[in-house]
Formats: C-alpha cells, structure tokens, sequence
C-alpha cells in the first residue's frame, strides 16, 4: 500500500474514487475502506478481477484502479493486460502490488 500511496494518492481528492477488487492483503482492505474515507476518498469495491466488472465500477472521479499481483487470501492472479486495457482506456492508472 505504500507504493499506491506513493505513486497515485497525489490524484485523488475528496469526493474522488479508487475501484478495487476484495482480493487484497488485510492492511490494505483497511486502508482502502477506512482510511481513504476520512479523506474523503472512497473505494469502489469489487468481487473478483474480471475486468468487465472493473469496467462497470469506473465513473468521472476513479482515480486509479489498484489491485495485487497475487490476491489474498485467495491466491488468485488477475488478468494483468485486460485490467490495464481497461484502466487505459478509461484514462486512470493502474497500480499493483507486487
């Protein structure tokens, strides 16, 4: 998380979001849906990393999309290119942990 923080919390304001799949590490589930919020900047969760739900997530204030390289505690590697294909498309970074 202090990579996101680091690389693309500069963009995000209050009233702005992140999407981002529940497949994450605990600490960063928590800053994601507790921290953030006190900034004013929620996270659009989503179940899973098909990237059409992704897709379905981003409006006008997403700021980035953030996923892991492996998720937890699932151990599930989402589709990297299709992921990047839609967060470039939509014109927000994409951030992974790796």
């Amino acid at each position: 998380m202090i990579n996101y923080s680091a690389d693309s919390l500069d963009s995000a304001h209050a009233g702005d979001n992140i999407v981002s799949t529940t497949n994450l590490y605990g600490g960063t589930y928590n800053q994601l849906k507790v921290f953030l919020p006190r900034l004013g900047i929620n996270t659009k969760f989503i179940n899973g990393d098909k990237p059409e739900d992704f897709a379905a997530a981003i409006d006008e204030n997403t700021k980035a999309i953030y996923i892991e390289s492996i998720g937890n505690p699932k151990y599930n590697i989402p589709d990297f290119e299709a992921i990047a294909k839609v967060a470039h498309d939509a014109g927000v970074p994409l951030v992974v942990c790796i």
